[in-house]
């Protein structure tokens, strides 16, 4: 369902005498400004398509070369979520990524409840920030090189490779550990010689791939 609600208009219509905007154009600008405000980063053309009911993709891309021109946005070319606001502050177009207390349900799916607070993230570094998730890390399994209260940037996925640091969910338990193959059987390995191997059994799912680590002192 597509939403054209009055705020998105109105927001762009503020700005259509600025640059001698068209009414479309007024209307693209506009939804790229709400979305930035609620979502912390721009739409994607196919978003932008969706919302406006505007059926040729191409037709988007003309909008919003129309819309740099008159000096209302940058356009970064190849990047799905390339668009920024020339008049923003910068921080204002980084992304909102939530900080989870707990992993259940579905190994994609973020309840509400569940999520702690949200950080400030720039999608140009991190990724696309829809695929994000964060974890604060508990007790000293993956010390030294992944301490308790450390924050793991972790990209949602179903499947990883050998020798990559991943969130699993063992037994209702999200646990960051290094899945390794050994003897054709996969093996949750902790850093710390301290503790042992975690086979893998029928109880065990992957919810994502560690692709970063944040540290507060």
């Amino acid at each position: 369902m597509h939403h054209k609600n009055s705020e998105y208009n109105e927001s762009g219509s503020e700005n259509k005498d600025r640059g001698n905007l068209t009414d479309r154009q007024s209307q693209v600008l506009g939804f790229i400004r709400a979305t930035i405000e609620q979502k912390g980063y721009p739409p994607t053309i196919r978003d932008i398509a969706n919302h406006l009911d505007i059926v040729s993709l191409n037709a988007v891309r003309r909008h919003l070369k129309s819309i740099e021109k008159k000096g209302y946005i940058h356009v970064e070319p190849g990047k799905s979520r390339g668009i920024k606001l020339l008049d923003e502050v910068s921080s204002s177009q980084q992304a909102k990524v939530p900080l989870v207390g707990k992993i259940a349900a579905g190994p994609f799916s973020l309840a509400d409840e569940d999520i702690e607070e949200h950080l400030i993230m720039d999608p140009d570094f991190w990724g696309e920030p829809e695929d994000l998730f964060l974890l604060k890390v508990k007790g000293d399994s993956m010390e030294p090189h992944i301490k308790e209260g450390d924050m793991v940037v972790v990209k949602r996925q179903s499947y990883a490779a050998p020798g990559e640091i991943i969130v699993a969910l063992v037994e209702n338990e999200a646990t960051v550990k290094q899945i390794i193959l050994k003897d054709t059987r996969y093996f949750l390995h902790p850093f710390n010689p301290a503790y042992e191997d975690i086979s893998t059994g029928e109880d065990f799912r992957i919810n994502g791939k560690v692709t970063g680590l944040i540290r507060r002192y």
